[in-house]
């Protein structure tokens, strides 16, 4: 016999399936899988696996918990791949979610429906959409590892549903600056001696770790403009190093407003040189270092956002965001917008900004009124 069920008590029941004689003793072999549901249930899973070994697809459960397999994982084939900045917030996402909760499972016990129950776990533990997408990716990545390595014969993770509340969820994200309200940033950001900074960062949209690795050779003052092709990262144990830029249309470059290259005519008129041993660094700390991300926020940033009397819960990201925004309300082109924030498809910049579309569209209806009617 191929495959049996037995009934060990009120709705569980064992199924076993013959795997065949063992090489060197000749004993027959078996395994039990345990199933809690109706008979019903049971032979649908002895179905399902007699097919499956049929079609040479069938793979015995593993006794690896989930922890023990995603160590494993993260490890041997995550750290290789990825950039060390992703690979930690990997390491983070197993740690913060995974580990100790549903790592507990065994990965060939697991199943769609068991992700899909932690998922919602998560969420009602006040999980946001944004993390609950990292972890999703994180499982699913892993899952499909374990299917190459022969610990799964399909992937549960593909089945389960990510409810997506993006949009709700970035309108408030990037409503962060008016137009009015930019102007008075700007000039507030001008008292602070790495506000220059802050300035560029709304003026270009660029990414903190792309202005913070700008060196006066990514800029030529004379045809007003700049050249994205690295990014500063911060290590963790201290110290930084460049890295290539997020993707590959992060390579970029980004014409300057007239103000903006005024001002960067002043400021590097007024740097002192820098250290020959050190990149000359466009924005950098008395001792030549680059100005790191987190004092730039906690300081120059904070103090404008006083002086201009501006929400405090902007951040730098914000300066990005409102970048955008405003071109956008401005009826820039979104290819423009899209190629000024390094985005790798125009699609991404309207995704995020959906919110902008309407304004926009109000604008066109005015427009054509204005000529047909």
């Amino acid at each position: 016999m191929a495959g049996q069920i037995i009934k060990r008590s009120e709705k569980v029941y064992v199924v076993r399936i013959f795997m065949g004689r063992d090489q060197r003793t000749g004993k027959r072999r078996y395994i039990n899988k345990t199933i809690h549901g109706t008979k019903k249930d049971a032979q649908a899973y002895l179905t399902g696996a007699l097919r499956d070994q049929d079609l040479g697809r069938f793979v015995e459960p593993s006794k690896v918990q989930l922890d023990t397999f995603l160590e494993q994982w993260l490890e041997e084939v995550a750290k290789p791949r990825l950039r060390e900045a992703t690979f930690h917030g990997y390491a983070d996402v197993v740690r913060l979610y995974v580990t100790g909760k549903l790592g507990l499972q065994r990965v060939s016990e697991l199943t769609p429906y068991k992700l899909q129950t932690y998922y919602a776990k998560l969420r009602e533990l006040g999980v946001g959409t944004a993390s609950l997408k990292k972890v999703h990716v994180v499982i699913s990545s892993s899952l499909q590892q374990a299917v190459a390595w022969g610990l799964l014969s399909i992937n549960p993770a593909r089945s389960v549903v990510v409810a997506n509340q993006r949009s709700s969820l970035r309108e408030d994200d990037v409503r962060v600056l008016t137009a009015e309200e930019a102007k008075r940033f700007q000039e507030a950001a001008q008292a602070h001696h790495h506000g220059l900074a802050l300035i560029l960062a709304l003026s270009t949209g660029m990414r903190p770790s792309e202005y913070l690795a700008l060196t006066w050779k990514d800029i030529d003052l004379d045809q007003s403009r700049l050249v994205v092709q690295r990014s500063l990262y911060r290590l963790r144990k201290g110290g930084w190093r460049f890295e290539p830029p997020k993707t590959k249309g992060s390579n970029r470059t980004i014409t300057l407003p007239g103000g903006l290259v005024e001002l960067l005519r002043e400021h590097r008129a007024t740097q002192k040189p820098n250290d020959p041993e050190l990149p000359d660094f466009v924005f950098r700390c008395y001792n030549g270092q680059p100005v790191h991300a987190i004092n730039l926020r906690r300081h120059a940033l904070r103090r404008t956002l006083e002086m201009a009397k501006l929400d405090s819960r902007i951040h730098l990201y914000s300066l990005r965001h409102a970048h955008a925004t405003i071109l956008l309300q401005a009826g820039v082109n979104p290819k423009i917008v899209a190629e000024r924030l390094g985005h790798a498809s125009v699609q991404m910049t309207l995704d995020v900004y959906s919110h902008v579309i309407p304004s926009m569209q109000q604008e066109v209806a005015h427009k054509v009124d204005g000529i047909l009617f």
